[in-house]
C-alpha cells in the first residue's frame, strides 16, 4: 500500500470536518424557539444518536460533537490504512445529507437550496480530494 503523507490526509479530512461542522451548526440553528427557551424535549433531530443528546442539552450535543470531530480527525490523519480514506468519504457524505435535511426547511425554495448545497459540497470535496493527490477514477486504494 502506498503510504500517503499527513498533508494528503489533512485534505481527506477537510470535507468530512467541514460538512460535519455545517451539519451540527444547522442542527442547532434548526431548533425551535421553544427548544431555546429551555424545553429541550422539543428537540428536532432524525439521527438516533444525536437526538438524545439534544434532548438533554444543546451544550451536551455541542460538547460531544467536538469529541466526535477530534476522534474521527485523529483516525483519518493518523491511521495508516486504506479504510481511513473511505471513512473520510463516508463521514463527508453522511453529513452532507444530514446538513441538506436541514436546508430543506428554508421554505418553498428548500429543494433548490438542497441541490445547491449538495453541489457545493461535492465541488469542495472533489477539490480537496484532488489536492490530496486522488483522481476520481483511482480513488480506491
Amino acid at each position: 500500500m502506498k503510504s500517503e503523507s499527513r498533508k494528503a490526509r489533512l485534505w481527506w479530512l477537510a470535507p468530512a470536518a467541514g460538512l460535519f461542522v455545517a451539519d451540527a451548526s444547522l442542527t442547532l440553528a434548526g431548533q425551535s424557539e421553544q427548544y431555546w427557551a429551555g424545553e429541550y424535549g422539543a428537540a428536532v433531530e432524525g439521527n438516533p444518536i444525536a437526538h438524545p443528546l439534544l434532548v438533554r442539552s444543546p451544550w451536551l450535543f455541542a460538547s460531544l460533537a467536538v469529541v466526535w470531530l477530534a476522534i474521527f480527525s485523529a483516525v483519518i490523519v493518523f491511521w495508516r490504512h486504506p479504510a481511513a480514506k473511505w471513512m473520510a468519504v463516508l463521514i463527508a457524505v453522511a453529513h452532507a445529507i444530514g446538513g441538506a435535511s436541514w436546508v430543506t426547511r428554508v421554505g418553498s425554495w428548500g429543494l433548490m437550496a438542497v441541490g445547491v448545497y449538495i453541489a457545493l459540497a461535492a465541488q469542495a470535496a472533489g477539490w480537496c480530494w484532488r489536492r490530496a493527490g486522488n483522481r476520481s477514477e483511482r480513488f480506491a486504494s
